[in-house]
């Protein structure tokens, strides 16, 4: 239920299920950068831009079991924070944390430069104090003869997805450069309607044949004994296999070659029409799990599945465009079994993620949504991958988002030189295993990933890396 505001002044938006799934979510990204950023240049950016797009000024609020955001419409009261801005110099040189030029394979840099010691970790810190903005942001300079800066963003996932950070990331990168931007329709006073929720109430209407089914291959419901035993697998693949965040960097020349070979591959093996085109998505997405799971220690018949998370923006007539909320669920991939996993060629494998790409539709979208709702009726988890399968991994592609590469020269700063993604659990005893985020490209058209695996894992996959560019170098 909506709490009710009855000034002119305040709109209230209500979030869904898809945000209640990354309630327990706190994410920091982050840009390394040359140069030194200006942060009056920053903050007046943040300010410009927040004042077109009031949704940005907002507070979290819990109602019951669900969230909403408030915001203030028309101009903020006194003393109220409309974003968080911080800054500090480092005592030690960047050298202590990462090397440059980046090499092939580097570990993640530490959050304590991308945020400030007191910006959330917890959902519960925006809800219990309302004077918590919703974005926070963090400047480490690096001084010296070759100056350095890292920007950081925190917020809380509970309020956007890739998509939707990338739309605020990028309204700053305008206001930075002097560029206009498209800014999102905005709230009326009062309470307003969700506008995924409208989409898939009028998507249950156009497809009654749906009418309540509940199954979806990619998601499924599970208990808190499923819970416990995941975290305590999760547990043992970090103290026993040393699963931790890693960074990889594909070089563009050998990324071409992949996705060349792999295309005329496809060619030249199959009679599929010629029409077919795999994407660099299906490609890349085929190369790592094909790899990072072609582990011969494998019982040849353990069942294996990725969650490939997908934007629901593309169905319902275009109406969520503008949405910045949470709205993604996994593509319909199948299980594989090692053994399928081990032989299959990577072609044949993009081929398969083509597949599931074309037939991913609006009805399987409404199936999903049932399904969370069932799993909220019946107080179980939603999980985004196929939770019968032995092992399992997540993949949330960044690409279209284009964060990897900002351009912050309107701060004064240079060129951007890699960026990074942390991700704060709720719980201490929750742990991120088995999840790659491919983050996007740098401006030489390098491919940059975040992997969080076991080490044999990662150092198979640093290897076939360094296979591909040794053939692209003959």
């Amino acid at each position: 239920m909506l709490s009710v505001t009855d000034t002119k002044d305040e709109a209230v938006y209500p979030l869904t299920l898809y945000d209640n799934l990354s309630a327990g979510v706190v994410l920091t990204l982050g840009w390394l950068v040359e140069g030194s950023v200006d942060i009056a240049q920053l903050e007046m950016a943040l300010d410009n831009a927040i004042t077109k797009w009031t949704l940005l000024n907002g507070r979290i609020e819990r109602i019951d079991e669900t969230y909403q955001v408030k915001v203030q419409l028309h101009g903020c009261p006194p003393n109220y924070r409309r974003f968080a801005l911080s800054s500090k110099t480092s005592t030690e040189p960047l050298s202590n944390f990462v090397t440059l030029p980046l090499g092939l394979q580097h570990n993640s840099l530490p959050s304590t430069i991308f945020r400030h010691a007191q910006a959330p970790r917890s959902i519960d810190e925006w809800i219990n104090n309302s004077s918590t903005p919703l974005t926070h942001w963090h400047v480490t300079h690096f001084p010296g003869d070759q100056p350095y800066s890292c920007i950081g963003l925190t917020f809380p996932h509970v309020a956007f997805d890739g998509l939707g950070i990338a739309a605020v990331i990028h309204a700053v990168e305008a206001e930075l450069l002097g560029q206009e931007w498209r800014v999102p329709t905005p709230l009326h006073p009062g309470n307003n309607e969700n506008l995924i929720l409208a989409s898939i109430k009028q998507a249950s209407l156009d497809h009654p044949d749906v009418g309540r089914q509940k199954e979806y291959i990619s998601t499924g419901l599970v208990g808190i004994w499923w819970i416990l035993s995941f975290l305590l697998w999760s547990h043992w693949q970090i103290f026993w296999k040393n699963s931790k965040c890693r960074m990889l960097i594909i070089p563009p020349t050998a990324l071409q070659n992949l996705i060349d070979d792999t295309r005329q591959n496809l060619v030249e093996t199959t009679n599929l029409d010629s029409s077919i085109h795999l994407s660099k998505g299906d490609i890349i997405t085929a190369f790592l799990f094909k790899t990072i799971f072609s582990d011969e220690n494998l019982n040849p018949n353990a069942t294996l599945h990725l969650g490939n998370l997908a934007s629901l923006r593309r169905f319902f007539n275009g109406s969520l465009a503008e949405y910045p909320h949470n709205c993604v669920m996994p593509l319909p991939y199948r299980p594989y079994t090692a053994h399928e996993l081990r032989h299959i060629s990577i072609s044949d494998l993009a081929y398969h993620f083509y597949q599931a790409r074309q037939s991913f539709t609006e009805e399987q979208a409404l199936q999903c949504y049932n399904l969370m709702l069932e799993g909220a009726k019946t107080r179980r988890f939603t999980m985004f991958f196929n939770p019968s399968v032995n092992e399992s991994a997540v993949m949330s592609n960044m690409i279209i988002a284009n964060i990897a590469n900002v351009n912050w020269t309107g701060t004064g700063a240079g060129r951007t030189l890699c960026s990074h993604k942390i991700t704060v659990l709720r719980s201490p005893l929750a742990k991120l295993v088995n999840v790659i985020t491919i983050l996007g490209y740098l401006d030489d058209g390098s491919l940059v990933l975040e992997l969080n695996f076991g080490q044999k894992r990662f150092e198979r996959l640093a290897m076939e890396v360094q296979c591909l560019i040794d053939r692209s170098q003959e």
